[in-house]
């Protein structure tokens, strides 16, 4: 994890809904679950049957993952759990377009709160290829963003 400090980020999966963002940031959160040096710190479900929020600590670095965000609230939820914990690295779902209100509030969110913005599509294919690219995608694109 590199050790600025000051920078804080914020990296958005974006898709319409049933794209697999859930699947993928799931996939990283167990990543992290299997590194040795890496701690949990909280964990919280989003009211949901199937999104839940964590923050790890990786060196003394807060990273945070919400899986719910589908709507402003659920980006809320998730940017106060983050706040809440200090993260200073944060992965969360969106909708796709930059109308939509989740994307809108993430936008402004990551201003309110000072986090330089990114985000990486998710596209739909089908499940044997989405089980191999949400793996892939978790490890070899969004644990490679720390």
């Amino acid at each position: 994890v590199k050790k600025d400090a000051t920078k804080k980020i914020a990296i958005a999966l974006s898709a319409n809904k049933d794209h697999g963002k859930t699947s993928i940031l799931k996939a990283l959160a167990d990543i992290f679950r299997a590194r040795k040096g890496v701690s949990l710190v909280d964990m919280q479900p989003m009211g949901t049957d199937v999104d839940e929020m964590w923050c790890f600590d990786i060196d003394g670095v807060h990273i945070g993952i919400a899986t719910g965000g589908d709507d402003a609230d659920a980006i809320d939820m998730a940017f106060d759990f983050f706040k809440k914990n200090d993260c200073r690295i944060v992965f969360c779902a969106t909708r796709y377009y930059s109308n939509s209100p989740s994307w809108s509030q993430f936008v402004t969110r990551c201003d309110n709160e000072k986090y330089d913005k990114d985000w990486q599509g998710v596209d739909e294919h089908s499940p044997e290829v989405l089980e191999i690219m949400h793996n892939d995608v978790a490890e070899n694109v969004l644990f490679k963003m720390l």
